[in-house]
């Protein structure tokens, strides 16, 4: 397995242009096709219902268009310093469908964090994360105050036996199987029902793709899940947390689990998810 084909997603904040060349250093390393998607708000956001909506809504398609083709002519320009090939597209934030057709014909999808101050407005914070649980793809979330470079010697695997964790091992093995260390924490409730898979499975199982593995148990609430998995990646200098992303609709609606919602609000280090 490898990532043959990378999608970044793309804004007009700093923290966009930081993800980019992430993005580029990661799609040239791996020898992958990257395709740069911007997002920006969808056009109903722009009417205003107490003055004239047709020039309202001109408006913010002239802004958009300026936006597009400002982020179009940066990623341009950047992608002349790599040897990668790549393409462009842009979609409105509600336009979940089409760009979750575009996620499922790549390997993997690297997103920004979805905190309150991510894309400068510029997109529903709630998008990344219905797209973590409905894209069926992984997606690695490059947190926004500072750089990155996707060179992932000390990984940190989150684990706690279920399908979630077993699908991000997965995805993220070429990753595993490049790293010099990889620590798996598994969690696991005192409340648990013993479903779990026993832990010595895990690691047989990396050994087996000839993963430097080690292991380390602990007994979590919930709650406190996502403060002890994040304070062992930092304790154990991780260049990465790979965990499953949890979540249950309600409404209609995708909504994180309370854990991979802690995890990403509070990360400090690139998360590779896969729900």
């Amino acid at each position: 397995m490898s990532y043959a084909s990378v999608i970044v997603f793309l804004d007009n904040s700093v923290a966009s242009q930081r993800r980019l060349e992430f993005a580029l250093q990661f799609a040239a390393k791996h020898q992958a096709h990257l395709t740069g998607i911007h997002l920006s708000y969808g056009s109903l956001m722009a009417y205003d219902p107490m003055g004239d909506v047709s020039g309202a809504l001109i408006e913010w398609e002239r802004e958009n268009k300026e936006k597009q083709l400002e982020a179009k002519e940066y990623f341009a320009k950047c992608a002349k310093n790599y040897d990668v090939n790549v393409d462009w597209d842009c979609y409105r934030d509600s336009e979940m469908n089409g760009v979750l057709a575009r996620a499922r014909v790549a390997d993997i999808c690297i997103v920004g964090q979805p905190a309150s101050d991510n894309y400068d407005i510029e997109v529903n914070r709630n998008f990344f994360t219905r797209f973590a649980i409905s894209s069926g793809k992984p997606a690695l979330f490059i947190p926004n105050k500072k750089e990155f470079a996707p060179v992932f010697e000390k990984i940190v695997v989150a684990w706690n036996g279920g399908r979630e964790s077993a699908r991000a091992v997965t995805d993220a093995m070429p990753l595993l199987k490049a790293a010099r260390i990889v620590s798996v924490i598994s969690v696991v409730s005192k409340n648990a029902n013993n479903e779990d898979l026993p832990d010595v499975n895990i690691a047989e199982f990396l050994a087996r793709h000839k993963v430097n593995v080690e292991i380390e148990r602990d007994e979590r609430k919930p709650a406190e899940a996502a403060e002890f998995i994040l304070s062992r990646a930092d304790l154990k200098s991780a260049d990465l947390l790979v965990m499953g992303a949890f979540g249950h609709t309600r409404f209609s609606e995708f909504i994180l689990g309370g854990m991979t919602r802690a995890v990403l609000q509070k990360m400090a280090l690139p998360v590779f998810m896969s729900h």
